[in-house]
């Protein structure tokens, strides 16, 4: 269970998953992006790797704002690639978002299940999932595959 923010953060990026409405903290966004800018394109650990992946994904999320209109602007889950969405789940195990319930209240906490399957001794998947019984299901991920 993850406790979540209880207002949307300022400024905020609206997204609409599942029934409920989730705001991610561009300001959070925009620094995985410096972050990544300051590493010139190349790593040499597995954390300036990440920082990497992190610095693009948080990029392609900025980029589908932009083509909506800007911030402010309610972002649809079917506009948001796979790599765009491990931005989400991130910023959402990290308690950095808030989420909306249908009803219109900002949920508190927040459900993150972490699943594995498998189907012999080299094969199987894990996925992870987030949600909670006033927001109902907002997003599942893979997390791994054999």
């Amino acid at each position: 269970m993850v406790k979540l923010l209880t207002a949307p953060p300022d400024p905020s990026i609206p997204l609409r998953l599942g029934f409920a409405k989730v705001f991610l903290p561009k300001a959070e966004l925009r620094q995985w992006i410096d972050d990544a800018t300051a590493l010139g394109g190349k790593w040499k650990t597995e954390e300036e790797r990440q920082t990497l992946l992190r610095g693009s994904r948080a990029e392609a999320l900025l980029q589908i704002v932009e083509r909506a209109g800007g911030s402010g602007q309610l972002i649809d889950e079917k506009q948001l690639s796979r790599e765009v969405r491990y931005v989400i789940a991130e910023l959402l195990e990290s308690g950095s978002a808030a989420v909306q319930s249908l009803r219109g209240e900002f949920v508190a906490t927040l459900d993150v299940h972490y699943r594995g399957v498998l189907a012999g001794p080299r094969a199987g998947f894990g996925n992870i999932s987030f949600g909670s019984s006033e927001a109902g299901p907002l997003l599942m991920i893979d997390w791994w595959v054999s």
